[in-house]
């Protein structure tokens, strides 16, 4: 290779290597500083924790919640099942009733009509 030419190639490169600077130089003075986007990264890592222990505190009161309505939907299904006994007897009780006083009013009949036979 002739020296005019590796002069050649040098000169070309450094002279792109300072416009590179200066474009990057540009670029970098053009962010915002760096402390400032660390402080902003601990900050969102913060309501990050934050966001994920409330959310975590947030599952634990679904998942209790959810046991008490499955205990109380159980218990309402007692309560429930009580109440059919409760008009089941009642019916019953009821109809004995009814037929007590049937067999009331049929006894005063009969004690009726033989006292009116007596007399």
């Amino acid at each position: 290779m002739r020296p005019e030419t590796v002069l050649y190639a040098l000169n070309e490169f450094h002279a792109r290597a300072m416009v590179m600077g200066h474009h990057l130089n540009t670029v970098l003075s053009q962010l915002p500083e760096t402390s400032k986007l660390a402080a902003e990264i601990e900050s969102l890592q913060r309501d990050l924790a934050e966001s994920n222990s409330r959310r975590q505190e947030v599952s634990l009161q679904l998942g209790s919640v959810k046991n008490e309505r499955s205990q109380l939907l159980a218990e309402r299904n007692v309560l429930k099942a009580c109440c059919r006994d409760f008009e089941k007897k009642d019916e019953d009780s009821q109809a004995a009733l009814e037929r007590l006083e049937e067999e009331l009013a049929a006894e005063k009949r009969d004690n009726a009509e033989k006292a009116g036979r007596i007399y």
